[in-house]
């Protein structure tokens, strides 16, 4: 009994259902491989087999001859060169098969991909059609800033009664005892740190009002550092954001810090750990829509504002988590920076097309303009006396303006941008992060004192320490550097 496929005698012949005899060994193999039968190609599984029993398995089985003479091999290898040719006409078969459903495949989604586009087309129009629709009519459809709470009249009068309570206290206010001009002259470098990832630059920072050795920094490497600068080492890293950090704010008397970042977050950090060396994310402020260019802290210490390049600033309860309202820029320019003033009533903001608005927190009206810059407006700050606003954009002018008349008191043209200002807590003097260079001025009449040049790339921002004992910089060139005595 020979193998239909080896040619060679069955050792274990079983038989198909059409009556072709194999060795179990191999049809199995095929069976395993192609599921079919080899002669006829019709389906075929092992179940189907048909077992032939003989009177001796165990006999040896006899020797072939026809592999022993030339022509048995000739005929031996026509049958593999057969069998070869069978499997590859098979081959070519089923890949044709596959060939004519791939074609098909393509064909379908071609077609969904089509239909999808001319449905989403017909989509947009009709939305457009609504719209236009609703501007002719003069109806507007709820926004998501119409969705927001709003100031009550308890938050409208915490406003009210902290800024009387400040604008009193300023007009009986002793200044603070600020250094001589001189001593500032002589400040040197006095501490110099890389706090964030290699080739990354230090985008902003803020020191702590109380613990004024704590530092805090945010980076383009999305990270908020802490920093010891007495002892010289970091105390945590905040990781949280997806885009780089913009602004860094302490709470003054709570263990929290407030970072805003370009991934158009606002997060408010609470320290869990002793040492200040571990942070949670206690709450997040997604309203914005666009990168948040800067934060700042409300006096009352229960609020912060952003601003973002959404074109507009947002009014965020730390008590509550929530934001409570969102106010757009009239023009829809983004915003560039954004500060409050020191008494709370009011909001400063610059934007990309040149102009400074001054708001009222309580109404969000824009109360007041300040026309006189020709390009980006780069930052604004609010000096303590509560009556002088320092700002500078990218026209490389750096002006000062009295908020009582208002007018614009002094002006000063820069060799390079100016990227930051920061009033000391006296507002006698104003610091300017431009270039590579840090520049002290005074803070009435932009007289120049004294730069520092430590630093090998753009400086991206300064703040001076308590009664201005010291000055913080940091810059593109990955360092936050102090300099004082």
């Amino acid at each position: 009994m020979y193998c239909s496929l080896s040619g060679n005698v069955a050792t274990v012949p079983v038989v198909t259902p059409e009556g072709h005899l194999f060795d179990r060994e191999h049809i199995v193999k095929h069976i395993r491989k192609y599921k079919n039968c080899p002669i006829t190609d019709s389906p075929l599984s092992e179940s189907d087999l048909i077992p032939l029993n003989f009177s001796d398995p165990k006999a040896v089985p006899p020797r072939q001859l026809s592999g022993e003479s030339v022509p048995g091999l000739i005929r031996q290898f026509r049958g593999e060169y057969e069998a070869t040719m069978f499997e590859r006409v098979t081959l070519l078969k089923q890949i044709e098969e596959i060939r004519t459903e791939l074609n098909g495949a393509l064909y379908q989604n071609d077609a969904a991909c089509r239909v999808v586009a001319r449905l989403l087309k017909e989509r947009d129009a009709i939305r457009q059609e609504i719209e236009q629709l609703k501007k002719e009519s003069g109806i507007a459809g709820p926004t998501r800033e119409d969705k927001l709470p709003g100031l009550d009249n308890e938050t409208k009068a915490k406003i009210t009664q902290k800024h009387q309570e400040l604008s009193t206290l300023r007009k009986q206010k002793v200044p603070p005892p600020t250094l001589a001009a001189e001593t500032i002259k002589g400040y040197k470098e006095k501490f110099s740190m890389p706090p964030h990832q290699a080739g990354r630059g230090v985008l902003t920072l803020d020191i702590h009002p109380s613990y004024q050795e704590l530092i805090v920094t945010g980076g383009a490497d999305k990270c908020v550092v802490l920093i010891d600068y007495v002892y010289g080492k970091k105390l945590a890293t905040l990781t949280g954001h997806k885009k780089q950090v913009n602004s860094v704010l302490f709470h003054p008397v709570e263990d929290v810090i407030i970072t805003g970042a370009s991934d158009s977050l606002v997060l408010v950090w609470k320290a869990n750990a002793p040492q200040k060396s571990s942070y949670a994310i206690q709450h997040e402020f997604s309203e914005h829509s666009g990168e948040v260019v800067q934060c700042s802290l409300h006096c009352t210490q229960e609020y912060v504002v952003s601003a973002s390049r959404d074109s507009s600033w947002a009014f965020h309860s730390l008590v509550s988590g929530k934001t409570l309202l969102k106010v757009p820029e009239p023009e829809k320019s983004p915003l560039t920076c954004a500060m409050l003033h020191p008494d709370g009533g009011i909001l400063a903001t610059g934007t990309d097309s040149h102009q400074i608005r001054i708001w009222d927190i309580r109404s969000q009206k824009n109360v007041a303009n300040f026309p006189g810059h020709t390009d980006a407006i780069t930052d604004l700050c609010f000096s303590e006396n509560g009556f002088s606003l320092a700002s500078s954009g990218k026209d490389n002018i750096l002006k000062l303006w009295d908020l009582r008349g208002p007018k614009n008191t002094d002006s000063l043209r820069m060799d390079a941008a100016v990227r930051k200002l920061r009033y000391d807590d006296s507002g006698k003097y104003l610091g300017v992060a431009t270039g590579t260079e840090i520049r002290i001025f005074t803070g009435k009449r932009l007289e120049h004192i004294h730069t520092f040049d430590g630093h090998s790339a753009v400086v991206t921002d300064i703040k001076f320490g308590k009664d201005a004992s010291f000055i913080a910089s940091t810059s593109m060139d990955r360092y936050l550097k102090l300099w004082g005595h």
